[in-house]
């Protein structure tokens, strides 16, 4: 976390610490007898400081990369890794051009529950923990249960020849609960030029 950061968190929390500023009610007219001063009294200003340590690993000081690509990419050109990605249900019919996505959020956890269900062999584990520069001993702090780490989305066109999206929001593995979104258009712009 960087200091600017902790500065104004700092200032948040000694704002929300300092003695709040009375003023006279007209319902509790023993607030009527005490004379307040009409100015509000100054903040105080305080500081709190905050000792973080630095771990290495995900995050904004370790290592953290996505690369985008399509289920069919992944299922041609990394069949070992696609055993695991889920097969939705429920994918919408009256689209065209469909697209389908899955985005792994915290790839450690994702790869070790899948090596716990047995759908990932060792090596493959130790192989992609390597390439995201996760230490073997850390796996104590995973999960052995599955967790809902990853995204399921897919995008296509409807029958106003309309560019959409949708994704699988509460992570149960079926679109049939799920709203089909427009994607903005300048974001469809920015995609197509």
């Amino acid at each position: 976390m960087n200091h600017r950061l902790l500065t104004v968190l700092a200032t948040g929390i000694s704002l929300l610490c300092t003695n709040p500023v009375f003023g006279q009610s007209k319902t509790n007219p023993e607030s009527a007898r005490m004379k307040l001063p009409n100015q509000t009294a100054p903040v105080k200003q305080s500081s709190i400081t905050f000792h973080l340590e630095k771990v290495a690993g995900l995050g904004s000081d370790g290592l953290s990369s996505y690369g985008i690509a399509t289920k069919a990419v992944i299922r041609e050109q990394q069949p070992e890794e696609y055993k695991a990605y889920p097969e939705m249900k429920n994918k919408p019919e009256n689209l065209s051009d469909v697209i389908e996505y899955f985005y792994i959020l915290d790839g450690p956890q994702f790869y070790y529950q899948n090596y716990v269900a047995h759908l990932y062999t060792k090596e493959f584990l130790i192989e992609k923990l390597a390439q995201l520069k996760f230490k073997l001993a850390d796996t104590l702090q995973l999960s052995r249960k599955p967790v809902k780490c990853y995204i399921s989305a897919l995008g296509g066109i409807n029958a106003n020849k309309e560019h959409v999206y949708m994704v699988d929001a509460n992570n149960n593995g079926d679109f049939s609960d799920d709203v089909i979104r427009p994607l903005l258009k300048m974001c469809l712009m920015k995609a197509l030029s």
